[in-house]
């Protein structure tokens, strides 16, 4: 069953996704939406959303997966959703229409949903194993802000042409 929690009234520009067993306000506020309010984004244009899972936390693809993204297809096109940040690398591959997810932390990528643009971060359960993927959620909550605000993503030609380097490494 589609779950979701709202962090303020208003227009809602970016909608969190993350695993139902992992789906707790006070988690998700502390490892996305206060790092993203730090970086310009009200709190209240966000929105966080459950993924479902089956009984053993898989989510295969034909059973799960699709049918859930199609519920929650109507929901983010009824709020006008034009960012979504995803903390399941499976319910990424399939939004995004990627066959690998790890390469993408940082990028904007566009969404099988036209003028929808989707992001992939680390659950925050995985900082309790490996402290050293906050970087990995840093990067992609810059590329979220980044993207939000309306400054070119991170690894974007545009960064990259604006890049300078010093001419000489004396």
């Amino acid at each position: 069953m589609l779950s979701h929690i709202s962090f303020g009234e208003g227009h809602k520009s970016l909608a969190i996704l993350v695993p139902t067993k992992d789906f707790d306000k006070e988690s998700i506020r502390t490892h996305y939406v206060l790092p993203l309010v730090a970086k310009g984004i009200k709190e209240e244009e966000i929105i966080a959303f459950n993924l479902g899972h089956n009984d053993k936390g898989k989510a295969p693809v034909t059973t799960i997966i699709k049918p859930w993204i199609e519920n929650l297809e109507k929901v983010l096109l009824t709020l006008n959703i034009k960012h979504v940040l995803s903390a399941s690398g499976d319910y990424f591959k399939t939004i995004c229409k990627e066959r690998k997810a790890d390469p993408h932390y940082g990028y904007q990528k566009q969404t099988i949903w036209p003028g929808m643009v989707g992001y992939l971060t680390v659950n925050y359960k995985a900082l309790m194993f490996n402290p050293a993927m906050q970087k990995k959620i840093d990067l992609s909550l810059a590329a979220t802000a980044q993207g939000i605000l309306g400054g070119p993503g991170l690894f974007s030609k545009k960064a990259l042409e604006e890049c300078y380097l010093p001419e000489t490494l004396s």
